[in-house]
């Protein structure tokens, strides 16, 4: 069976057989009337009506023979339409199909056995797509053209037999795959646009591949190529909008950052902001037509460029500015403005939007890319590197970015086997270095991590949190009940070893002079050591070591303490002002009445609850200051505060609450008497007569004598010590009795 030769486009006659093709085959096993039929000229259509006249008396191999001069004379792919004018004779399973391609062909064995193949109807099968149409017409030939036994009245029968199969569209195949390879992929040769072959082929399907490969696609493509053109069908696109639906679609919707306003939109055009508004909606919509079937090959670039970025990279890189000088590389100058084209592409992609210098196409990837590491870590809190980096693949971030990705987050320290999560303030990530290292650690190992440099601030806070102990004079610590492990705490322990070599109790003029003796402490240091709570001494300078049976006295009358202050509820607060020490973290020493308002006695360690998570309290029987307060930055990162700004703390039993009041708002009040309330607690204060009453309130004031109020409220302030306060207190602009009248019977 001879293919039947057409020239392009199907037009007709057939073309002359070459004369050194009649030649050869006139040498062939051939009867001698054949050779003299053929004669010295001849078309191909006659050859093959004279191929069948006498097919009996001609052998397969001869035929065969015959078949193979003809096809390598005729590029089959440029002018030949395969038809097979009889059933083929094979059943489909004995063909060099690759198993995808024969599967799909099995499951629509209607959809092959047409008299005239329609190349629409079998690329709607499943599975069968431009690789196997290709696949599926080089096979069907190569078997015609190596079958040894041909028969032209073979009646095979089979349901999976290839019958009165006609590939009279070759040329239409060929468009279509010249027309995608110029349009979308922008080749010079099909063999850059289609996959390798596969080594489990047929050697004759390999090399019908490699022919195909070697195929111009300019010389097939024709018109067709505007189908897949992504220039063309942005341009189209393009063409609906208008000149205002354009602006804003450059402006305000495929932009990665700092998009227009509305009130800058609607100046320029001279609309109202709700018509912007209305326009944007529009031109919106109109983009999103690029997801209708027309515009498919843009929206197969832009994600062709999603695959290239990923879900997260870094918008300097060079490899973002190559990928989409590759999406735009076939735009003209002239006809586009190319950073627009980037702009539509990229907002396809994603859309992607900038975010501290990383492009991101998931504005919550940083939040995924922390609930699943935390989700994913051991019992240690260790996520390992196999681990992240499946994670990081999975959340669409190409492997170059993944160590900068999370340095960018911020959340993960980077050791010895993985990734641990380190977040909090410096005590939280202390804790955390300790139980990966499970070892004590020295304050300057902890600070190589965490990044503090003030390493005199961070151990205090360290020896002060109930959470940690320091365990030796080198400042070494473990979290609290480490097994092995006891609590040390410096100078105060030497002074009870002393006391205890001399019997239990000691003159404090030889523990100071052999303490600065023996450890280099000045004698100022260890006396104040000495009046802290742990010890106990007499009139005649004997010191002895405090028993649970010694009570420990401590002033603790709140009334008299400053910046403490009664609220509405009957409960106390306490005002702390907001400096650089308290914003990067560092605790603050407590008013020892407030700490007991809190539960906290001399000798605990406890941690109070707040909406915040929890707060560490101390009063060491060791302290030489009293009572303190741990960090308070994250109450201030809640409340956006800065320096200058105050921080009110209201204690209830093991609860704690905050009030934030900002100096810009109390400096921008003119009244003394509002600023004073403000600064006892009543920030929301609004007016003088409102003032007084919060003043009453929060000294506790409860003279009847309306007109000794201002007088008793001088007398309360000076008494905390808060004299500057006290200045504050000035006569009202209203009589007493007017205010008084006004507030009613609150001093009665």
């Amino acid at each position: 069976m001879i293919p039947k030769v057409v020239q392009p486009w199907g037009h007709s006659p057939t073309p002359l057989v070459p004369r050194a093709i009649i030649q050869k085959i006139g040498h062939l096993e051939a009867p001698h009337t054949f050779k003299n039929i053929l004669g010295e000229q001849t078309t191909l259509s006659n050859l093959d009506n004279t191929v069948w006249d006498y097919i009996d008396s001609i052998s397969s191999d001869c035929l065969s023979e015959i078949v193979e001069l003809l096809k390598q004379h005729f590029n089959k792919f440029k002018y030949v339409a395969i038809y097979l004018g009889e059933p083929l004779g094979q059943p489909i399973e004995t063909l060099p199909f690759s198993t995808r391609t024969r599967n799909a062909i099995l499951s629509h064995p209607e959809r092959f056995s047409a008299q005239n193949i329609r190349f629409n109807d079998i690329l709607s099968v499943p599975s069968f797509g431009m690789r196997s149409a290709i696949e599926f017409a080089c096979v069907i030939e190569a078997s015609v053209a190596n079958s040894k036994t041909i028969h032209k009245n073979s009646q095979h029968q089979s349901n999976a037999v290839i019958s009165n199969t006609a590939f009279s569209k070759i040329e239409s195949l060929l468009q279509i795959i010249s027309a995608w390879a110029i349009g979308e992929r922008k080749v010079k040769l099909l063999s850059e646009a289609l996959p390798d072959p596969l080594l489990e082929w047929p050697e004759e399907i390999r090399t019908l591949w490699d022919d195909i490969g070697s195929i111009h696609p300019q010389d097939f493509a024709g018109d067709l190529v505007k189908k897949y053109s992504v220039p063309f069908l942005v341009s189209k696109a393009l063409t609906l909008l208008d000149h205002r639906l354009l602006e804003i679609a450059k402006k305000r919707i495929c932009v990665v950052s700092q998009a227009a306003t509305l009130e800058e939109l609607g100046e320029k055009f001279g609309i109202s902001r709700e018509r912007v508004r209305q326009l944007e909606k529009s031109a919106i919509a109109q983009l999103e037509r690029f997801h209708n079937k027309e515009f498919l090959p843009v929206i197969r670039r832009a994600i062709t460029l999603r695959k290239l970025l990923g879900n997260a990279v870094l918008a300097d890189h060079g490899h973002v500015k190559t990928a989409l000088y590759r999406a735009v590389e076939d735009f003209d100058d002239e006809s586009f403005d190319k950073q627009f084209v980037k702009a539509l592409i990229l907002w396809l992609a994603g859309p992607y939007q900038l975010w501290h210098q990383w492009l991101l196409a998931d504005k919550n990837i940083a939040l995924q890319t922390t609930e699943l590491f935390i989700e994913n870590s051991d019992n240690r809190g260790v996520i390992p590197y196999d681990t992240a980096s499946e994670i990081l693949d999975g959340l669409g971030i190409n492997q170059e970015y993944h160590k900068r990705w999370l340095e960018k987050i911020g959340s993960f320290l980077n050791v010895d086997d993985g990734y641990i999560y380190f977040q909090g303030g410096i005590l939280d990530k202390a804790k955390i270095l300790l139980k990966y290292y499970d070892k004590p650690m020295t304050v300057e190992e902890m600070l190589d991590s965490i990044g503090s440099d003030s390493i005199r601030s961070v151990r205090q806070r360290l020896i002060d949190d109930p959470g940690l102990w320091r365990i030796n004079k080198q400042n070494e610590f473990v979290l609290a009940g480490t097994e092995g492990y006891f609590e040390y705490s410096g100078i105060i322990d030497e002074i009870i070893q002393e006391i205890a070599l001399c019997g239990g109790q000691a003159k404090i003029s030889h523990l100071v002079e052999k303490i600065s003796r023996v450890y280099g402490v000045k004698e100022s240091s260890i006396l104040s050591y000495l009046n802290t709570p742990m010890f106990v001494k007499n009139e005649s300078g004997i010191i002895r070591i405090r028993d649970s049976e010694s009570e420990v006295k401590v002033s603790t009358d709140i009334t008299k303490t400053a910046a403490c202050y009664l609220t509405d509820n009957r409960t106390w607060c306490w005002r702390v002002k907001v400096d650089k020490d308290l914003l990067r973290g560092s605790g603050r020493l407590l008013p020892n009445a407030f700490a007991q308002l809190l539960g906290c006695n001399v000798g605990d360690k406890i941690e109070v609850i707040t909406e915040f998570g929890t707060i560490a309290l101390s009063w060491q029987l060791t302290s030489t200051t009293g009572a303190s307060i741990g960090s308070l930055r994250q109450v201030l990162h809640h409340f956006g505060a800065n320096l200058g700004d105050y921080l009110f703390v209201k204690a209830t039993t093991n609860k704690v609450n905050f009030l934030h009041l900002e100096k810009m708002r109390l400096d921008s009040t003119n009244s003394n008497l509002i600023r004073l309330a403000m600064l006892l607690g009543a920030v929301d204060c609004r007016s003088e007569v409102e003032a007084i009453s919060k003043i009453a309130i929060a000294l506790d004031l409860r003279n009847d004598s309306k007109e000794a109020l201002f007088l008793e409220s001088k007398k309360v302030l000076a008494s905390k010590g808060e004299s500057e306060l006290a200045d504050l207190i000035q006569k009202p602009k209203l009589s007493i009795d007017e205010i008084i009248g006004n507030i009613g019977c609150l001093f009665k």
